[in-house]
């Protein structure tokens, strides 16, 4: 989901957007969840309507590299207008509220890894291995 309104579908192996669809009319997809074994996704954000998403057929299709590069346009322009308006926030943002942030999350993330340690030499096990944090 995203706050401009598009789900968007990545590659695991490539880590690239290879689909988009607007899944919110007013803005905001803030929730998405998976069937937990069928194609299924169902979406909802702030126009108060879950969606539910499948994947279609292929269709014959003559225009099909027309429409690919539409959409390929439509990917390229989202993204660019979304990192747009993050720059902008990110401008209009107190610095310190954004390293505070990055503080607690690595608070939380250290926590987590002494409990893990904790759990596992209880368990009589070897320690795992630290992440190691840049």
């Amino acid at each position: 989901g995203s706050d401009c309104g598009n789900i968007f579908f990545w590659s695991k192996e490539t880590e690239g957007i290879v689909n988009v669809f607007k899944g919110d009319e007013n803005g905001v997809v803030n929730v998405l969840e998976a069937h937990p074994s069928m194609p299924i996704l169902a979406t909802s954000g702030l126009d108060e309507e879950v969606k539910v998403w499948r994947p279609s057929l292929p269709v014959k299709d003559n225009q099909l590299e027309a429409r690919q590069a539409v959409k390929r346009k439509f990917i390229q322009k989202t993204v660019q207008k979304n990192l747009t308006d993050r720059t902008r926030r990110n401008e209009e943002t107190d610095p310190m509220y954004g390293h505070l942030l990055w503080q607690l999350w690595r608070n939380i993330r250290r926590g987590d890894q002494r409990r893990r340690q904790a759990m596992a030499e209880a368990a009589g096990e070897a320690p795992e291995n630290q992440e190691h944090e840049s």
